[in-house]
């Protein structure tokens, strides 16, 4: 009887590439990928929200000290008119300037 190598090599799923081993690296690749790219997207957010929230919450703090002191009689009506445009002027001005 002759054996050659094809047959002397068993092929009942056995080997390295043929189980569950490749699949579950690949798998736990996968996941790899997708929470780096998810650091860097939450990363990313973090960089550009802060400015966004704290000129908004600039300008509504503005606005709540402007109407409490009008409503203590610390400011006419007159006075809060101009205050109140040169707010809204200064968050326009914000908007036109450019970043850097």
């Amino acid at each position: 009887m002759r054996t050659t190598l094809a047959s002397a090599v068993s092929h009942d799923g056995g080997g390295m590439l043929h189980g569950p081993l490749p699949w579950f690296l690949l798998a736990v690749a996968l996941i790899l990928v997708c929470i780096v790219i998810a650091l860097r997207w939450r990363a990313a957010q973090k960089r550009t929200t802060p400015y966004r929230k704290s000129a908004k919450a600039d300008r509504d703090d503005a606005l709540r000290l402007l109407r409490a002191r009008l409503a203590t009689g610390g400011i006419s009506q007159e006075e809060f008119d101009r205050l109140l445009h040169a707010v809204a002027n200064e968050q326009e001005e914000r908007l036109r300037r450019p970043k850097g």
